[in-house]
């Protein structure tokens, strides 16, 4: 039913029938994220860490969602390994995000200085 569907005999692990290319859905989507990082977010954020945090956010949604046509096989609540690592940097992205605007935040309070925003 997948026309454009590849088979991999001899990949990690073999797939005798037709799955989907997700190596190519992967690059496309992290060229679209590079896009959304270098041309619309780095022009706008000020504050250091939170391009990089923006990264491991959309980094780790991508991988999530592309493992669901993938054949891995779940390890635990019905997720597979690179599943768990990828909600792991969603976290680990939100959270340095949280933290990287609350760290600039508590240096305005201290200074009282209003001009260092985070975005334009």
């Amino acid at each position: 039913d997948l026309s454009w569907g590849m088979a991999f005999p001899q990949g990690s692990p073999p797939t005798e029938g037709l799955v989907h290319p997700t190596q190519l859905y992967e690059s496309l989507a992290s060229f679209a994220i590079a896009g959304i990082l270098l041309l619309i977010l780095q022009p706008r954020m000020r504050k250091h860490g939170l391009l990089f945090c923006s990264y491991l956010v959309m980094a780790g949604i991508e991988r999530f969602l592309v493992e669901f046509l993938r054949t891995n096989s779940p390890i635990w609540g019905g997720l597979t390994l690179q599943q768990w690592v990828s909600a792991v940097l969603v976290v680990v992205g939100t959270g340095g995000a949280v933290w990287v605007l609350q760290a600039s935040r508590s240096r305005i309070g201290a200074s009282g200085d209003q001009n260092h925003m985070a975005y334009d």
